[in-house]
This record gives C-alpha cells, sequence and structure tokens, in this order.
C-alpha cells in the first residue's frame, strides 16, 4: 500500500456524504464535519497517546477555531512544525492535547504491482466464446 497526501475524489465524495472528517491513518480520528465531535480514536495513534477520546469536542486547532480545513491545514503543516494541538472541551472541561506528530497527510492509495499477477483485470475482462 502507498500512501498520498491528500484525499482522492472517492474519499472526498464519501466524507461529504457521511459529512465526517477522517482522519485515522494520520493524527488516528475519526470527527463529525460540522461540530468536531470526536466519534472515534485509533488505539496507539498521536490522538490516543495524547489522550483525545470519543465524545469529545475538537474546539481549536493550533490556536485557530476547528473547522475541517483548519485541521487539515494543521496536518500538513506538522511537516515542519513536528506537533499538532488540538483545543477540545470534555462535558465541561478544556483541556489542550500535544500531538507528536510530523508526516503530514496521510492516506492509503491502491497502487498496482507488476510483479503479481493481475486477478482483477481478468475478471472484468470481456469474456469470449
Amino acid at each position: 500500500m502507498a500512501w498520498a497526501d491528500s484525499l482522492g475524489p472517492l474519499q472526498k465524495a464519501r466524507e461529504k456524504a457521511i459529512k465526517e472528517v477522517v482522519e485515522d491513518y494520520s493524527l488516528g480520528i475519526k470527527l463529525k464535519e460540522a461540530e468536531g465531535t470526536v466519534i472515534d480514536v485509533v488505539p496507539g495513534s498521536p490522538a490516543d497517546v495524547a489522550g483525545v477520546a470519543p465524545d469529545m469536542k475538537l474546539v481549536a486547532v493550533n490556536g485557530r477555531r476547528y473547522s475541517s480545513d483548519v485541521l487539515r491545514a494543521a496536518i500538513a503543516a506538522s511537516k515542519q512544525n513536528g506537533k499538532v494541538e488540538l483545543l477540545c472541551e470534555n462535558k465541561e472541561f478544556y483541556r489542550t492535547y500535544a500531538l507528536s506528530y510530523r508526516e503530514g497527510s496521510r492516506h492509503p492509495v491502491l497502487v498496482r504491482d507488476n510483479g503479481v499477477r493481475d486477478f482483477v483485470s481478468e475478471i472484468l475482462a470481456p469474456h469470449t466464446r
């Protein structure tokens, strides 16, 4: 599997349809897009290690009010500064979580391996009699 630095068209369409921000291969979190509520945290991910948990609400990213664009800009900038800071609300408490992360945006993409037999093309090829 290879990694892409940006969302592919299918992933963009999926996120738009389900109204979620999926950054589980970078920070390890999945959020409700509009309100920034944490839906899930990947065990062992930078978000998990920092202490971010489901049902928290992401209020700000690196000192800027949360939006999916602000979050993705912070992830991209992590290659230079090596961190992403998330201000989260948990009931009536606020806390800043410093995530140690420097890999930028990561999204899986499939890449053909020319050394392996292409079963998919064989299956999809028209059948002749």
